[in-house]
């Protein structure tokens, strides 16, 4: 893999954020790092439901704590059922 694969974001993430506005500003605003474990994640995404999942973490603000939307959990939690 390239260099440029290893820093694409994945064409999913890509689309859900176009749709989002709120989560688009709150991707725009992370630190890079934090951008960066976002995409790990979204590479790792098994479904269209994941993915919408973690686009609404990132939109609800909690894409702060990384570890809750980026991190290594196979399962994402939808904040809105909280």
């Amino acid at each position: 893999m390239n260099e440029y694969e290893d820093r694409s974001m994945p064409i999913g993430l890509a689309m859900m954020l176009a749709e989002d506005n709120a989560a688009m500003r709150n991707f725009a605003r992370m630190e890079e790092s934090d951008r960066q474990a976002v995409l790990t994640r979204a590479r790792k995404v098994g479904s269209r439901d994941e993915m919408r999942m973690l686009v609404g973490s990132i939109a609800g603000g909690l894409a702060g704590r990384v570890g809750d939307v980026a991190g290594g959990s196979d399962r994402l939690e939808d904040p809105r059922l909280r």
